[in-house]
């Protein structure tokens, strides 16, 4: 096997991992996001409550729930 045919191998290998680890992260945000807005809505307690106790926006917030963004 060739130097280029084995650069080519990794670099195809990685794509798909990056790709499997995106796929796997979206999931989790949107399971995640699920699960902040059942709980919350159970509590009854209104986004903007939440947002204030958690210190985070109302629009983080609101991107959380919808699965969107990033949890940090």
């Amino acid at each position: 096997m060739s130097i280029r045919t084995d650069i080519a191998n990794n670099d195809a290998t990685e794509l798909e991992a990056r790709h499997t680890d995106e796929r796997g992260d979206s999931e989790f945000l949107m399971s995640l996001g699920k699960r902040v807005r059942e709980i919350r809505d159970r509590r009854g307690m209104t986004r903007k409550l939440v947002a204030r106790e958690a210190a985070v926006s109302e629009r983080h917030l609101a991107h959380l729930e919808a699965g969107e963004g990033n949890v940090s």
